[in-house]
């Protein structure tokens, strides 16, 4: 019993190996991202875009360099403010997967 509460307590103060998620799946741009960016953001966020929707020009993800490049608003907007894309229909799994691959760093 007394293993158990030490196993649930968390690392000491000041470890920060605890605050860093636990990356066991091997979602990566190739298996997951490219295909979701591809799916659910693309229709507006594309350099080959004709009509942006009010997408903001030189926000694209065609590529992964460019969805690294705008990381912090992903997560902001997407992941954390669940305001895009606009009419929603985001599925909880590939959220849980974006997620994951915004904070594992695609490892």
């Amino acid at each position: 019993m007394i293993l158990l509460l030490f196993a649930c307590a968390g690392a000491p103060d000041g470890d920060t190996a605890a605050a860093e998620p636990t990356c066991t799946t091997a979602v990566t741009w190739q298996n997951f991202t490219d295909g979701f960016f591809a799916s659910y953001c693309r229709s507006c966020h594309a350099s080959t875009t004709d009509d942006r929707y009010g997408a903001p020009v030189g926000v694209d993800f065609d590529t992964e360099a460019q969805v690294r490049a705008q990381e912090s608003a992903v997560r902001r907007v997407v992941l954390d403010g669940s305001s895009m894309p606009p009419g929603g229909g985001l599925l909880p799994d590939d959220l849980a997967l974006l997620r994951e691959w915004v904070e594992c760093g695609g490892r």
